[in-house]
């Protein structure tokens, strides 16, 4: 584990694992292999390229007021 002190959030782009294709391709294992990197060591990551629509966030943070 590194000592450094962590100064941002990573953001990791999942588009690979958000397709509904196979999870066995270079691209996927690669993005599987950062996140695990990042909780393993950071222990926080931020999300994009998730298909998540922009309508439905919206509507989930007012939701939350």
């Amino acid at each position: 584990m590194s000592s450094a002190p962590v100064t941002s959030i990573p953001t990791i782009d999942v588009s690979s694992l958000a397709t509904g294709l196979s999870y066995d391709t270079p691209e996927a294992k690669a993005v599987g292999k950062l996140i695990d990197g990042t909780c393993r060591n950071i222990g926080f990551l931020l999300v994009k390229g998730h298909g998540v629509r922009p309508e439905t966030k919206a509507n989930f943070l007012a939701k939350m007021k």
